[in-house]
């Protein structure tokens, strides 16, 4: 590996002007290198020969001075600004890559770079959609606002309506096949028959083939640079040479073992077997009348026989048709405060009672007084 070191450069903050990277202060305007000027290095540039150059390039990076921000050589005890302890001082960082300059003044030159590419902008939502949205969120508010607001009123019961569902279950058979070791202990076996379960590979010998291969191929050399940034403007540029290669396909003759699939036979179960399963729906209905279960012809025994009837799921539903004074049009109800009625409510509200209740502001009802207990649980 090749080593040599080499001489940067920092522009000025002031005047911008291109000077040593081992100076100081700047040539042109006086003003001092601080921590924050970068330093850069031109590709080509020479390497130092000089003992005393080399000696200071090696000798570390500068330091930075804690109370007026100047930069001193590594070999300084004190500030070359303004006379500051290196003790109390930090160095300057080091093995950064060197900045590449933006350009302009006395020392601007070209970069080449890749133009980056353009980013696609955003479609901007429209004005008429911001304000749409506004509205339905301004106007959802103050739905909510109205709601909450609860007032009294009476309600005259006209009409009532219920409907309740039961699901029903058979025990009867249903048709499958499989393995003989899989069918259930319950089963009823209708006939057998041996079939093919699975394939055993088999060792039938050996095939031999041409195969495609890649290789990797050194073509040649190579040199690779490394600069390191040494903290005091100078660089160190390491040289090494480095391989290069390229993939190359090459073929081969190959010799593998082949296989034979052989079938393995087992024997297979046609069978029925019997369970519950869903096989209809009872429905009942009534108005301005008690509320009743279907009959489901549910015919059960101990133990389950095929045929056999039972109840699988009951669901009901409850609603009220009322009047309130002063207007014309009757409302239905199916909820009292956001949940269903009950049977228990839903008996206590017969046709012609009259109650006191709770409206929220947009018509919901909220509650009905006088409920029993046990109606509201």
């Amino acid at each position: 590996m090749k080593v040599r070191i080499v001489e940067g450069y920092w522009i000025c903050p002031k005047c911008n002007t291109r000077c040593r990277g081992a100076d100081q202060d700047c040539d042109n305007c006086g003003a001092v290198r601080t921590a924050d000027v970068k330093f850069h290095l031109d590709k080509g540039a020479p390497a130092i020969t000089d003992a005393k150059e080399l000696e200071l390039a090696r000798s570390g990076p500068d330091w930075i001075c804690g109370f007026c921000g100047n930069t001193s050589p590594a070999g300084e005890k004190n500030c070359t600004g303004c006379g500051s302890l290196r003790s109390d001082g930090t160095k300057r960082q080091t093995g950064n890559k060197p900045e590449t300059p933006d350009g302009g003044g006395k020392i601007a030159k070209e970069v080449s770079q890749t133009p980056a590419k353009p980013e696609v902008p955003r479609k901007p939502i429209s004005r008429n959609t911001k304000i749409g949205c506004g509205m339905f969120l301004l106007l959802l508010v103050l739905l909510m606002i109205v709601d909450s607001f609860e007032k009294p009123g009476k309600i005259e019961v006209k009409q009532t309506f219920w409907e309740r569902t039961i699901e029903r279950e058979q025990y009867q058979s249903s048709r499958s096949s499989d393995w003989h070791d899989r069918v259930p202990s319950n089963a009823i076996i209708i006939s057998r028959s041996s079939e093919i379960r699975r394939y055993n590979s088999i060792p039938d010998g050996y095939e031999e083939f041409d195969e495609d291969y890649t290789v990797r191929v050194q073509t040649g050399e190579r040199e690779v640079e490394e600069t390191i940034d040494l903290g005091n403007g100078r660089f160190e540029i390491r040289t090494r040479t480095v391989p290069e290669y390229e993939s190359e396909t090459r073929t081969r003759r190959v010799r593998r073992q082949k296989y034979r699939k052989e079938p393995v036979f087992d024997e297979k179960v046609t069978f029925d077997v019997l369970d519950w399963e869903l096989i209809s729906r009872v429905t009942a209905t009534g108005s301005n009348s008690l509320p009743e279960w279907p009959d489901t012809k549910a015919v059960t025994r101990d133990p389950p026989q095929e045929g056999d009837i039972k109840e699988r799921k009951r669901k009901e539903y409850f609603s009220i048709s009322v009047l309130v004074p002063g207007e014309t049009t009757e409302s239905s109800y199916d909820k009292i405060d956001s949940k269903p009625i009950t049977c228990e409510q839903f008996i206590q509200l017969e046709p012609g009672t009259v109650w006191d209740v709770t409206f929220s502001g947009l018509g919901r009802l909220v509650n009905i007084k006088g409920l029993s207990d046990k109606s509201l649980q």
